[in-house]
């Protein structure tokens, strides 16, 4: 992704050769023109613990909800198990 579409993400970024991610001051950006006008950033990924129980749950919950297609139920599992913004 472009830095730009990185920074939208509001997470800390980093390149992929890069060792470790960073958080830019979106008013100042610091970077060599390559970085600015590279492709290849990321974000830092989230990490999410569930029980098998919370997943059951939430699971029971998407299925009773008709109809549901796969992107519904995706968006259901998701508001069920409080893991943010659906993609």
């Amino acid at each position: 992704m472009t830095l730009i579409e990185a920074m939208i993400a509001g997470k800390r970024i980093k390149r992929k050769p890069w060792d470790e991610f960073i958080t830019i001051d979106k008013e100042y950006i610091s970077l060599p023109p390559g970085d600015i006008l590279a492709d290849d950033w990321e974000t830092e990924p989230v990490t999410v613990s569930i029980t098998r129980e919370q997943f059951d749950a939430a699971w029971y919950q998407a299925r009773i909800t008709s109809p549901c297609s796969y992107d519904n139920l995706y968006q259901i599992l998701v508001r069920e198990l409080k893991l943010g913004e659906t993609r």
